[in-house]
């Protein structure tokens, strides 16, 4: 769960990276296992490394914790807080690796590659003469051999090869991955997790597709998103609040002051109706969004129960370089009720369920606690696929086909919509191992669908949550169920 914990910019009243030198060193309980590790270091009978040791004893200390708190030795450590902050090094593409070569299968957007004129499709050949060929095993390895941000791709497209030169920078990768106006009056826009800086792409994409206006409906899709960070995800639910000071999430832990996440009463846009789409992998700042939307009664919750995790985790910086990410809290909604299932909670000192039913705020409804976060409306997974849960191979043979069916029209890409496997089975290549559901074959063409003329509400069309949620928008009452 690399996304699903609070972890914030230092030097706010939420900063959770902090220094553990603080911590008197003549503890007892760190003085007994140095004081082991001294012992095997100077009498045991072979050679063993000290950081092997270091690490497997952290390691299993923490294991006997809950799930969530974990040991982040230094060389993880800057790939763990590039996937939480969203912002990599590199030129901002993926690779397939087909026929011993490396096929750039995404470009993203504002990326180095994406100014350099690089495509979905192209074959990097070589990287700085170095050339890519059976014996390469990946990227990486090649580019940790370079030593340098400078880089010169020999790039083939079709017929032609070429040379582009191109500097490694920080790349952004955006927590929205798409955005559409499925009518005059509603958009839905999709969050893959709250990563740094999403708020503000979550306001900017809006106004890009013209929700500002008054009583503008919105569908709000968290499936698949494991979470991220606390600031992010409270400025987006204060957008729906023209209240002040109305609670959002509450943190407690037995060593920690409480803090209670309040709205701003300050609200740029005034939606009308919401929908938030939830599945078994919504959790952490995905169940703040839905719960406390759902505590107030300011949004239809639709979907599968959401994955249950509801506990607050900081992260430490150690005197290695590594890290140490501790549960410190729990998360409460704004009712009182919590997230947490209590089966990935041993240890909790608070019992989530003393009290198992709670009401909602404006309506009275009766809400659960201690199980994540039960839907308003079920609608089942097999309507939706995120692109991390599709396969190698499905990817690969996508990739083909929509390689051999690029320039096709947008008629034949609805008819493959409406019926995948038909192209599917018809299809040239002998790559056919599997044979994907129609929501997967749907979503693994949506991965490449930059290349096609091919319109992203032609395929959030077949979702069926998707449907159902534009129906219950249209209602009066949209939590008449």
């Amino acid at each position: 769960m690399l996304l699903g914990y609070q972890l914030n910019d230092s030097g706010d009243r939420y900063s959770l990276i902090e220094d553990l030198g603080h911590i008197d060193s003549q503890n007892a309980s760190i003085g007994r296992v140095e004081e082991v590790i001294r012992f095997i270091d100077h009498k045991y009978a072979f050679d063993i490394k000290d950081d092997k040791l270091v690490n497997v004893a952290l390691s299993a200390v923490i294991n006997e914790l809950d799930p969530f708190s974990s040991y982040i030795p230094p060389s993880s450590l800057e790939g763990v807080n590039n996937r939480v902050s969203g912002i990599y090094k590199g030129i901002g593409i993926e690779t397939l690796r087909k026929d011993n070569q490396f096929c750039i299968s995404k470009v993203y957007q504002n990326s180095p590659a994406k100014l350099a004129g690089i495509q979905v499709f192209d074959v990097i050949k070589a990287i700085n003469g170095i050339a890519l060929d059976e014996n390469v095993e990946s990227l990486s390895t090649v580019k940790d051999s370079i030593q340098s941000s400078d880089l010169v791709l020999s790039i083939a497209r079709d017929d032609e090869l070429f040379d582009v030169e191109i500097k490694e920078e920080k790349v952004d990768v955006s927590g929205i991955s798409q955005t559409v106006r499925l009518d005059s009056t509603t958009t839905y826009i999709s969050l893959d997790r709250f990563s740094k800086g999403v708020y503000k792409d979550f306001m900017d994409s809006l106004e890009l597709y013209g929700a500002t206006k008054p009583d503008q409906d919105i569908i709000i899709d968290v499936r698949g998103n494991l979470g991220g960070l606390l600031p992010e995800v409270s400025n987006i639910l204060s957008q729906f609040f023209d209240q002040k000071d109305l609670s959002l999430v509450t943190t407690r832990g037995l060593n920690q002051k409480e803090e209670k996440v309040v709205s701003t009463g300050k609200p740029f846009f005034r939606f009308g109706n919401i929908a938030v789409l939830i599945d078994d992998e919504s959790a952490s700042a995905s169940e703040i969004l839905a719960g406390a939307l759902q505590d107030h009664d300011r949004a239809v919750i639709l979907g599968e129960q959401s994955f249950g995790k509801g506990l607050v985790q900081e992260q430490y910086n150690l005197k290695n370089k590594g890290a140490l990410r501790l549960t410190v809290a729990e998360y409460f909604l704004p009712t009182g009720r919590c997230i947490q299932r209590k089966e990935y909670n041993p240890f909790s000192k608070t019992d989530t369920l003393d009290q198992f039913e709670f009401n909602s705020i404006n309506l009275n409804r009766t809400l659960t606690s201690g199980e994540g976060i039960i839907p308003d409306l079920k609608v089942d997974k097999s309507t939706f696929v995120r692109g991390h849960q599709l396969s190698n191979a499905l990817l690969d043979f996508t990739y083909e086909l929509v390689l051999y069916h690029k320039d096709r029209s947008l008629d034949f890409w609805k008819d493959y919509i409406a019926d995948p496997q038909t192209i599917w089975l018809s299809s040239d290549t002998d790559e056919k191992t599997i044979m994907p559901t129609k929501y997967e074959a749907i979503q693994a063409l949506s991965y490449y669908s930059d290349q096609l003329s091919i319109t992203d509400l032609t395929v959030l069309m077949q979702d069926k949550a998707v449907l159902k949620a534009l129906d219950q928008l249209k209602k009066e009452n949209i939590l008449e169920l």
